[in-house]
């Protein structure tokens, strides 16, 4: 289905990956700065971890995006199958509920209180509650169907053998 995709199928996983390392070595490095005990140091340090986060967040909503132009794509074009929409489900609803926690964590170093303390970022227990909420169901989400059953129409090769060899031994 490389039609419907506006990227090349080989540079997708490779880029989106690649986006995704480097907001993670920039949010590492933003928050080996806030450790600090010079007072400037941890303000920059403050504004590199929100880099961080802003380089992820763009890139999971550039993910999005190409995944509902490859689906707009697929219908206009009409070769979209069952299984390939159900893949880009899989793939959608994951990049969205891992773009919603990152745009979580992004707020929690930006929303201020009006004595300068960040009010989601104030208990620990809020932190583990809501990476909790977004990542366990996403977890047991793509254990029991894993999205990659559907790239490439793995299943829909598997099933077209098996109707294949069905028929020929009706004839």
């Amino acid at each position: 289905m490389q039609s419907a995709s506006f990227l090349p199928k080989k540079v997708v996983t490779p880029l989106f990956v690649t986006v995704d390392v480097l907001s993670l070595f920039v949010q590492v490095a933003g928050g080996v700065m806030v450790t600090s005990t010079n007072p400037k140091r941890v303000k920059n340090g403050a504004n590199v971890l929100k880099a961080g986060f802003i380089i992820q967040v763009i890139g999971n909503l550039v993910f999005i995006v190409a995944i509902i132009i490859a689906r707009l794509r697929a219908r206009k074009i009409g070769h979209a199958n069952r299984f390939f929409i159900r893949g880009l489900w899989h793939i959608g609803i994951g990049a969205t509920v891992v773009f919603i926690r990152t745009l979580y964590r992004f707020l929690q170093y930006v929303i201020k209180d009006s004595n300068g303390r960040y009010p989601l970022n104030s208990h620990e227990w809020e932190f583990i509650v809501f990476d909790f909420l977004f990542m366990l169901p996403l977890s047991i989400y793509f254990a029991v169907d894993y999205p990659k059953k559907y790239v490439d129409g793995a299943e829909v090769e598997s099933s077209t053998k098996e109707e294949l060899s069905m028929s020929e031994r009706q004839v």
